[in-house]
């Protein structure tokens, strides 16, 4: 088996295993397995008492609709969230979002 094809299998066998990291989440309307943490709180204006929540969504890139640029919405289990970033490492995309809490 070659390095591409190994790294391949361990996306869906390893880091995207229901059992160990992976979780069903829907994205824009469709059920995937993906990875959905929690990055940081950011506090934001005191005026009107928001704070920014930073999260990181990772999924195959497969699985994943068309990379958005940053400033656009993604929505992930019916929670609208501004795209921060968005990049594709070896089959996999990670999407940094925010929100206002």
């Amino acid at each position: 088996m070659s390095l591409k094809a190994d790294m391949n299998a361990d996306i869906s066998e390893v880091f995207l295993n229901l059992e160990d990291f992976g979780e069903r989440h829907v994205v824009d309307g469709k059920e995937i397995i993906a990875v959905f943490y929690d990055e940081e709180l950011i506090p934001g204006n005191q005026d009107y008492g928001l704070t920014v929540k930073k999260r990181t969504l990772q999924a195959a890139t497969a699985d994943m609709p068309q990379p958005q640029e940053a400033g656009s919405t993604l929505e992930v289990d019916d929670r609208v969230y501004l795209v921060a970033a968005w990049r594709e490492e070896l089959g996999m995309s990670v999407v940094s979002l925010t929100e206002n809490i």
